[in-house]
Order: structure tokens, then sequence, then C-alpha cells
């Protein structure tokens, strides 16, 4: 049982350093360590050609999405059969690796089919990062964006109170372990969404192909950067986090209405307090993206993934 760890990298090499050397003191040696360079500008590229036991891949910086497709698609064509990936801006303890595979080999050989196993995500400082969902509204017309999407936070307070595994329903591409059969069956990230999104998208499909997703609590990545408490998403992503989420809910709400009325309230929901506001005057690059977000959100064609040939994934992961 081979397996691959993938990372994706963008101009953070002091990180990337660290998470690399986290993949490499793991309990349970990781076979192959896969780097996805998005055309960093930081010394990042000279510092991997020097560098030994790494299997290193550049590219134009076509965002994370892009970077997992790409290291998703290599570790799968190199015949491994779990591809562990994760953000340059993560590190995992030494015992992770170990522990997501001891359930997802356990979950293989009791069911005969494996599990996608996600890490609990912590700040350096034993907080949490963040914890996947335990629900996801996508049939109810009036519900916010921000408030259909219901983290583990809510119910558990500190690391203590976690049980060792649970069912979750979405998982972050911050060290989730996915089983060759999955892609198998589903294909790859869908690039399109650039940032935002993507491993939103992964896990609805993984859930509609049949798989399960397990939160290990014993397995541990910490964060080396905390979120900017300042003022919000950069002018620049706010295309890409408006058009996805109303990607989002076009592709996977549970009805008609919730694909397109729902779709609709929320684009409204984007661009009115922008205006009321006042920020369509004195923020005009946010306004501009939101704008353009909104527009391709509604209007574009629907990213619907690939398979490792290339081909559509879409008939593979029933999207409606």
């Amino acid at each position: 049982m081979k397996t691959a760890a993938v990372v994706v990298t963008y101009n953070r090499l002091k990180y990337l350093q660290v998470c690399l050397n986290g993949l490499k003191n793991q309990t349970h040696a990781v076979d192959e360590i896969i780097v996805i360079n998005n055309g960093s500008t930081d010394g990042t590229a000279e510092w991997l050609s020097n560098q030994s036991g790494l299997k290193t891949f550049s590219q134009g910086n076509v965002g994370g999405a892009g970077g997992f497709y790409t290291g998703m698609k290599i570790a799968y064509e190199r015949g491994h059969d779990w591809i562990w990936i994760m953000d340059d801006d993560v590190f995992p303890a030494p015992t992770a690796l170990e522990n997501m595979l001891t359930t997802g080999i356990k979950a293989r050989e009791l069911n005969g089919k494996p599990l996608v196993t996600v890490p609990l995500r912590l700040f350096e400082d034993d907080s949490f990062a963040d914890l996947p969902a335990f629900e996801w509204d996508l049939s109810r017309i009036f519900t916010l964006h921000n408030l259909g999407r219901k983290p583990l936070n809510l119910i558990y307070k500190d690391v203590s109170a976690l049980p060792e595994s649970m069912e979750v329903l979405d998982l972050p591409f911050e060290g989730p372990l996915i089983p060759r059969e999955a892609i198998d069956k589903i294909g790859l990230p869908a690039k399109e969404f650039f940032i935002y999104g993507d491993d939103s998208d992964y896990s609805f499909r993984l859930r509609r192909a049949g798989f399960s997703m397990i939160l290990v609590s014993s397995a541990r990545f910490y964060r080396m950067i905390k979120p900017d408490p300042g003022p919000g998403i950069p002018n620049w992503k706010m295309k890409y986090f408006t058009r996805n989420t109303l990607w989002l809910g076009r592709l996977y709400g549970e009805n008609w209405l919730v694909r397109h009325v729902r779709t609709l309230l929320w684009a409204l929901r984007f661009l009115i307090p922008f205006t009321l506001k006042g920020r369509i005057f004195r923020d005009k690059l946010t306004f501009t993206g939101a704008t353009l977000g909104v527009w391709d959100g509604l209007f574009s064609k629907l990213p619907r993934g690939e398979s490792v040939s290339g081909d559509s994934a879409s008939a593979k992961t029933e999207i409606v």
C-alpha cells in the first residue's frame, strides 16, 4: 500500500520547509512526497531544486484547486494507493499518517470499502483551527450562505471533548487521506474553482458516490497562519469567493428552488450590502470583484470535474 503526500505551494517558503519536515518525520513513512509549485517568486523553486527525496513539479499560478488537480493526478498516475493532500501552511504531527491509515485500512478490512480520513486541524496553541461540518443545509430556500454550513465547533468546545472518530460531511484540502478508489470513481478536483470551494465540491462528490469521510481526532494537523481579524476577504479574492459560493448552490441544491431561487437570493445578498454601505464608490475593487463573481456564479458554465483520463467526471458523480 503506497502513500504519496501532495503539497501545493505558492510563495510560502518558510512554511513549506516546516510542512515538509513534518512529512519526513512521520512514524509511518510516506513513500513519496510530491510538491506542486504554483509559480512561486520567493525563492521556492531554487530551494526545491537543491532538496533530495522530493518529486517537484512546477506550473503557473492556477490556484490551490489547479495545484491539487495536478498533484493528485500525478500521484494517481505514479500508482499510489493513498494520496495525502495539503496546503503549504500546515504541518502534521508525527503520528498523523499512522493514525489516519489505521482507521482507513480497518474500514477497508471490515466493510470492503475504504474511507476518506480527515485530520483534526488545530492552531499551534491547540485551539481549533476549524472543524468539518455535521450539517449542511441544501434544502431550504431562506438560509444565508454563512448559516447553511454548521461546523462541529458548535458542538465541541475543546479537543478533549471530541470522540476518537466521527463521520463528517465535508473536508478541507488540509490533510485528508484519499484512497485511490475514490479517484477511480469521482475523478480529480475541479480546477476551475481556483480558490475557495474546491474542497467543498470534492466533498459533495465523494458523498454522492457513497464514500464516508471520517474525522480522526488523534491525527493532528497544525495550521501555521491564523486568520487576519482585519477587513475580511481581500478584494482580488472576492470574485472567486462569490462565484464559487453560487456555483456550489447551483450544483448541489437538493431541489429546483434551492438551485435557482436561493442562489439568486444569495447573489443579491452579496451585492446589496455593498451598495447600501456605499462601498460601490469607496471600495470599487471589492465591489467589482463581487459583481463579476455574481455574474459568473449565476450564468457561467458549471465545473464538472475530470476523471484521471481527462474526461468529464459529472456522470460518475451524478451532478444535477
